[in-house]
């Protein structure tokens, strides 16, 4: 990706989470229409790769939806929120994929805060009424506790 966009990538974090990241010391790749955003080291650039098949490289940190960042679960450990953050009670409720109660701290309504449980963060959800509703991917789901 190119200097500005990885920078609007920043200003898009700072501004939703009040947390100030540091994009361009990783090689920053977006890919397909839905714009998932892929970091990876450096080094990676130093590498002859034309011989292998490759499907991914890199950390998925998330992705531009509706122009809103919506962070990954290993995206969101990455930051550390002032605002837009939210804390539950109920984690093996959220970890099974419902919807939970939760106590925001400078949530915006219909945005993406990060959750979190004590001092663990468990990933993104949607802020909405009062409640937080899960977006966690099927496949990261924890069926039994």
């Amino acid at each position: 990706m190119k200097s500005e966009e990885i920078k609007e990538i920043e200003n898009k974090i700072k501004k939703t989470y009040g947390y100030e990241i540091n994009l361009r010391k990783f090689v920053v790749i977006k890919t397909g229409n839905k714009e998932r955003i892929w970091i990876t080291n450096p080094k990676i650039v130093e590498l002859n790769i034309e011989k292998l098949r490759v499907s991914s490289i890199g950390l998925y940190f998330g992705r531009i939806d509706r122009g809103k960042i919506r962070l990954s679960i290993e995206g969101a450990m990455m930051i550390n929120p002032k605002k837009n953050w939210a804390e539950i009670e109920d984690w093996k409720n959220f970890t099974r994929g419902f919807d939970v109660k939760c106590k925001c701290h400078e949530c915006e309504e219909n945005q993406y805060v990060i959750v979190k449980w004590k001092d663990y963060i468990l990933g993104i959800a949607k802020y909405h009424n009062k409640e937080l509703e899960n977006i966690i991917p099927k496949g990261r789901k924890i069926k039994k506790l």
